[in-house]
Formats: C-alpha cells, sequence, structure tokens
C-alpha cells in the first residue's frame, strides 16, 4: 500500500528544490557573467577578431575588424570567409583556413585581408577551435589578429634601401669592407675582385686573404697599423698588394673603428682606394722633370764642351746622376763586313757588362740586341721588363745580375743615318714612359 510522506519529509523535500533552485540561479548568474565578460572582451579588445563556422561561414567579429576592414556585420555576417581574401591570395588563404577546421591552431599566421575600400591589410594571425562536449567536433573557429602592414611596408622599404645601398657600394672603384674585432669579414664590395683578381667570397670564407696579398715588404707596416686601429680609432696607410696574376698594385687603405651607443667598439671598417695610377703619373711626372732637366745640362755641355771624349762622358754621367738611371753608354756603329758596334763612354755600374756584350748591328741573332737593333733600324727599341722580355738578347742574365730592369736604346743620327745608340737601363720595370722617351730623343740627337 502507498506511504504518503510525512509533513517534516515534504518539508524537507521543498527546502531541497528550493537550495538547487538556488544553485541552479548562480550558476546561470555566473553564465550571464562569463557570457557577459567575454562578450566585452571580444567587443572592446583592440585586436581585431572574427569567428566562422565549420562550413567557412562568418559568425561575427568585433569592432576592431570592422574598423580594420571598413565592413559592417550586415555586410558579411552569414557569407563566405572567402570575400575578405584578395584574389591573389585566395587560394592559399583557404588552404590555411581548412587547417585550421582539421584541428590545427595557427601561431603567427600571415594572411591578407581584403578591406572594403580595396586596400590589402597584412594580418598576422592566431587561432583557436571551439569544440563540441566531445571535444573534437568543431563548432566554431575564433582568430585574433595584428595588422603588420606598416611594419610590413617598413621592412619591404629597408630592403630596398638595403638593395639599393649594396648596389651603389658595388657600383664604386673603391674596395669597402667590414669586419668583426678579430678580423672575421663581414662585408666586401665586388671591387675587390677588379683590384685584388679574387671574388669577394675568397675574403669572407678566409679572413687571411687580404693580409696574405699585400706585398711582403709591406706586411710588417701594415700589421703594425692595424694593431694600432683600436687605440686610436682610425689608421691610413699605403701599400702594395700583388694581385692573382701576379700584378703589383698600390693601395690606400683608410680604416676606422665603429662603437656602440655606449663608446665600445663593435667592429672595424674601411675603404682601400687603388693609386696605382697615381703613382704611376707622379713617378713619370717625375722622371719627365728629370729628363727636362737632364735635357737642358746636356744642351749646356754642347754649348760650352769643345772635346768630343769628355762629351760623351758627360752626357752620360749626367743621364746616371740627373736622371737617376742605373747606367748610360754611348756606341758607335764600325762601317764594316762585320757591322760591330763599341763603346766610346759609359758612366753607373756596369761591373764588367760592357765588356761582355759583343754588341753587333747585323740583321742576325747577335745583331738583336737593343743597341743593334737601333742603329741597324734607325728608331728607339724600348724593353720595359728585361726580365720577361723574350726580344731580350742572351745576355738578359748578366743586366739583370746587375740591377737592370727596362732599357732604352737611341739612334745617334748624323747626316741623315743611325751612326751610333745612346743606352739607358733602369732599376725598375716600365722605366720609360712616351714623354721621357721623346725628351731623351732629344738628348740623342744633341
Amino acid at each position: 500500500m502507498d506511504i504518503k510522506p510525512t509533513y517534516d519529509a515534504l518539508k524537507q523535500r521543498v527546502k531541497s528544490i528550493e537550495n538547487e533552485v538556488i544553485d541552479l540561479k548562480k550558476t546561470l548568474q555566473e553564465l550571464y557573467r562569463s557570457h557577459d565578460y567575454l562578450e566585452k572582451l571580444i567587443r572592446y579588445a583592440n585586436a581585431p577578431i572574427i569567428v566562422w563556422d565549420p562550413k567557412i561561414r562568418i559568425a561575427r567579429f568585433n569592432p576592431a575588424f570592422q574598423h580594420l576592414t571598413g565592413l559592417t556585420p550586415d555586410e558579411v555576417v552569414g557569407k563566405k570567409l572567402s570575400l575578405l581574401f584578395p584574389e591573389s591570395s585566395q587560394n592559399e588563404s583557404l588552404k590555411k583556413i581548412s587547417t585550421s577546421l582539421n584541428g590545427e591552431y595557427w601561431k603567427s599566421v600571415e594572411i591578407p585581408i581584403l578591406c572594403k575600400n580595396g586596400d590589402i591589410r597584412i594580418t598576422l594571425w592566431n587561432s583557436a577551435n571551439i569544440c563540441d562536449d566531445d571535444g573534437t567536433t568543431v563548432l566554431a573557429t575564433i582568430a585574433q589578429g595584428q595588422d603588420i602592414t606598416e611594419r610590413k611596408q617598413s621592412e619591404e622599404a629597408l630592403r630596398d634601401s638595403e638593395d639599393r645601398f649594396q648596389k651603389l657600394l658595388n657600383s664604386v672603384n673603391d674596395v669597402v669592407w667590414a669586419a668583426d674585432l678579430n678580423g672575421k669579414m663581414l662585408y666586401i664590395n665586388t671591387a675587390a675582385e677588379a683590384v685584388f683578381g679574387k671574388p669577394s667570397s675568397e675574403f669572407l670564407k678566409n679572413p687571411k686573404t687580404w693580409i696574405t696579398a699585400v706585398h711582403p715588404e709591406d706586411r710588417d707596416e701594415t700589421f703594425v697599423q692595424s694593431n694600432l686601429l683600436l687605440d686610436k680609432g682610425r689608421v691610413e696607410n699605403k701599400y702594395r698588394i700583388i694581385t692573382k696574376n701576379g700584378r703589383i698594385k698600390w693601395l690606400i687603405d683608410k680604416r676606422s673603428v665603429v662603437y656602440d651607443k655606449t663608446g665600445n667598439p663593435v667592429q672595424i671598417g674601411g675603404i682601400a682606394t687603388d693609386i696605382t695610377k697615381q703613382k704611376i703619373i707622379t713617378k713619370e711626372n717625375i722622371r719627365i722633370n728629370r729628363a727636362l732637366k737632364l735635357l737642358s745640362e746636356s744642351n749646356r755641355i754642347i754649348v760650352h764642351g769643345n772635346d768630343e771624349s769628355q762629351f760623351f762622358h758627360d752626357i752620360c754621367k749626367n743621364i746616371v746622376g740627373i736622371g737617376g738611371y742605373l747606367l748610360a753608354w754611348i756606341g758607335f756603329a764600325k762601317q764594316d763586313r762585320k757591322k760591330k758596334a763599341y763603346p766610346v763612354a759609359q758612366y753607373g755600374f756596369e761591373d764588367g757588362l760592357l765588356d761582355m756584350l759583343n754588341i753587333s748591328w747585323a740583321d742576325t741573332k747577335q745583331g738583336c740586341d737593343p743597341a743593334g737593333t737601333a742603329i741597324r733600324e734607325n728608331k728607339p727599341v724600348i724593353c720595359q721588363n728585361i726580365l720577361t722580355d723574350p726580344d731580350f738578347p742572351i745576355w738578359r742574365d748578366e743586366a739583370v745580375s746587375r740591377g737592370c730592369a727596362s732599357a732604352i736604346a737611341l739612334p745617334i743620327i748624323l747626316n741623315g743615318h743611325a751612326r751610333g745608340s745612346l743606352n739607358i737601363y733602369a732599376f725598375e720595370e716600365n722605366g720609360f714612359g712616351s714623354d721621357e722617351t721623346e725628351l731623351l730623343e732629344k738628348i740623342a740627337r744633341c
């Protein structure tokens, strides 16, 4: 039979229901507060926030997103997300969207957004999926973005600026370089290849590439200047280098220290200029001036001299003393069958060289000597490098051992015919420039 609840039991049951209702109200209040909090969080967030459903339709977005795009909820809510993407990047963007629906969380994914006015804003997105109670079924995806358009533009402008600066550095003839405090090359422009004959990459790979190219006679002083750089902050020195193909060039290297804001040195850099041409011009001018002075003195000797033997001797002496050459001698041609030439005057260091020459002006192998050729062909003969000139005669080694590096033979002309030659030897290669040769010819015609 049915047992009716007692009054106390009913009272207790009512009290229990009342407590459940109170708890339910509290839960609802918490839910309302949480919902209100989340709504305010999304609404008042400075970052653009957007939500889309599993069918990739726009569910909602916050005012910051509206400010970013210029679009209102009435214009886009419920529509496909693809309308937010520029046509050029739409497929790529949709691929990224599909990865979020497959459970992948975005961390700083870059997606361009098409605004209402046609502008394209580059935005960096983070995303999270809102799932059903089973924890796997995606109900929606929420993404928060950061407009990085200005930053991207600044980066692009910086890259363009760096590219222009790089092109500018590579357009100059000077070698521009930078290295860390240990000497490891950080940068060097393409002029290095033209100056050193070695690619820039070789300097970056091997820090010793530069110093090993410095002429051995100049290397110690270069080391000294390098060691003074950190103390002085700036140094400058001139030195020779030997290029990959063996050419000798002169550089002026201006180096300085780069400091940070606190005054601490952070790296070194410099500009090396090829001054070989200036050196050659300077040297050529010195030679020309000496030749002019020599010509003037030779004219004075002609005016005041009356002894032919002394005259030839004085000419040779002035060529060495005033002209700065190693050796000068005058030879005259014998007008006989053997066609020999014999020295009549000489001055300078020859150490028995003239005794072994056996000069001939005949058109034979022995007559290929500069002196004989000048007499036979009645024209100047110049050998700018005795060591390597294939036309220089068999006594090359004897001349080189006495310090002769280059030579010139000038015909001495009487009545339109070459009767002898004025022969001059220099300490250095390429010792006779065109202007200098022209002045020396005038002396030979005295």
